[in-house]
């Protein structure tokens, strides 16, 4: 197996940490395998990507501007490290967040076994998320022919989103848009399933953020945005009264003081969260594994 590991790095200087931690767990976790990361560091600072690039498993790949932001912008450079890893000449590639890592040797092995034979492509899917046909790029791992049959973009643009294919596509499985369903759509139209990655914590500090995902992948989630996620909007109340009014100037203020009243609570859980796993990320991750 020649593994290709994509993965699009933006951080803020404080939390450095967190992509250091994410390469040495890449790095320990893969030494079985011949493996080399694509890195888009656009974003990145220029000391944080002169300390990315001191990896000698890490290939930075320049890449052009984008003029989207956010996951419309990840998605974009994302579609373009799979395409370099292909030429490459990888056999296997597999996508990560920048706060997401494989925490146990001889994973990348492990889930090729599992796939076969009736699988190319296995992708973490967070059902606690209220997702239905969403392969999250926080842990996607795919055979690098797959690239072959379908052109992936993981964040569809405006022409793939109006088609009647697409369309009907949201119709049929009723996922919402976000990183990693153009993927969905694409292996959809295909006719090519693929192997969900089912959240395995045996200890969950949070429905979503600290996840563990077949006992594979390890997603913090939300280290560099507001820990807010889909489910939270959709099943809290108050909530999802900010989002009924947020057009309506009166409520919008209202429901604005709402939602900033949540985030700063959850905000404190992630920080604990991140505090736990920066003090002693081993143990911290074996108890979200075995409780």
């Amino acid at each position: 197996m020649k593994l290709g590991i994509a993965c699009v790095y933006f951080f803020r200087e404080e939390d450095e940490w967190i992509m250091d931690l994410q390469l040495d767990f890449i790095k320990k976790s893969s030494s079985d395998i011949d493996f080399t990361v694509y890195a888009a560091a656009n974003r990145l600072q220029p000391q944080l990507k002169k300390r990315l690039a001191s990896h000698s498993f890490v290939k930075i790949i320049d890449l052009p501007s984008f003029e989207g932001h956010g996951g419309q912008e990840h998605s974009h450079f994302l579609s373009l490290l799979i395409e370099c890893a292909k030429e490459d000449g990888c056999s296997h590639i597999c996508t990560l967040d920048c706060d997401s890592f494989p925490v146990r040797q001889g994973w990348a092995s492990d889930i090729a076994k599992k796939m076969s034979p009736n699988f190319r492509v296995a992708s973490v899917f967070r059902a606690e998320n209220d997702d239905t046909d969403l392969p999250h790029p926080c842990g996607t791992f795919m055979e690098a022919t797959v690239l072959d049959d379908v052109s992936v973009e993981f964040w569809p643009n405006e022409t793939l989103r109006m088609s009647p294919d697409f369309k009907r596509y949201i119709a049929e499985t009723n996922q919402r848009i976000d990183t990693g369903v153009g993927l969905g759509y694409a292996l959809w139209k295909a006719g090519i399933p693929w192997l969900r990655l089912m959240r395995s914590n045996s200890l969950d500090m949070h429905f979503m953020m600290a996840g563990i995902y077949d006992d594979v992948f390890f997603h913090l989630g939300a280290s560099s945005r507001a820990p807010t996620f889909n489910k939270d909007y959709q099943s809290r109340l108050s909530l999802r009264f900010f989002v009924a009014t947020k057009t309506i100037p009166v409520f919008w203020r209202l429901g604005r003081r709402i939602e900033n009243d949540y985030i700063a609570k959850n905000r404190v859980l992630a920080k604990e969260i991140q505090n736990q796993l920066q003090n002693d990320a081993d143990g911290f991750i074996n108890r979200l594994r075995k409780g």
